[in-house]
């Protein structure tokens, strides 16, 4: 055997070797194990996250329906209250005279019953 040549293994060698690169398998298998369950727990959370997004977005859209509902009955009230304001609005200057014609009938109305009194006392 040439001076520079590494002699071949004996079998016990082989064997403590083959039985190292074994346990450093089963470690690694170990490890892809503890992975894939790292993995498995991610994944079932996210699916827990995405359900409850999921949740979250139907709520928001069903708010929205009952917003844009609630928007619609405001706009019909408001519809309704400019309609009976331009009515009243239309009517106002009537009304206006009305109340001046009440007004000058209850002052003609006071000064006669003062001047029926004044009569009765013997003031006039």
């Amino acid at each position: 055997m040439p001076p520079n040549q590494i002699p071949p293994p004996t079998s016990d060698a082989l064997l403590h070797k083959m039985v190292a690169r074994l346990d450093n398998l089963h470690a690694d298998i170990g490890d892809m194990k503890s992975a894939v369950r790292d993995l498995a727990s991610a994944v079932t959370r996210l699916a827990l996250i995405e359900e409850r997004q999921t949740q979250a977005s139907q709520s928001l859209e069903r708010a929205f329906k009952e917003i844009e509902k609630c928007s619609t009955r405001i706009d019909a009230i408001n519809a309704s209250t400019d309609t009976r304001i331009d009515a009243l609005e239309r009517a106002q200057p009537m009304l206006n005279q009305t109340s001046q014609w009440i007004i000058t009938a209850v002052h003609g109305g006071a000064g006669l019953a003062v001047m029926f009194a004044a009569k009765q006392l013997g003031w006039l």
